[in-house]
């Protein structure tokens, strides 16, 4: 299942997930990925590599 997710994260942001997450950088970015703003942002980020600003952007609600 790594490997999946190594291979996924390659094609969209050229980072792979396992060591974007070793490093503590953000997959899509490539930012410090080290301060969160809840628990639950912090729990995201090990599942989809994102940094803060990343989650703030992907997961924001669309404007009307």
């Amino acid at each position: 299942m790594e490997s999946f997710k190594d291979e996924l994260s390659l094609n969209l942001h050229g980072r792979a997930l396992s060591i974007a997450k070793a490093n503590r950088q953000c997959v899509a970015c490539g930012d410090r990925a080290d301060i969160f703003n809840d628990d639950l942002s912090y729990t995201e980020y090990f599942i989809s590599g994102l940094c803060q600003s990343c989650q703030d952007d992907y997961f924001a609600e669309p404007e009307e």
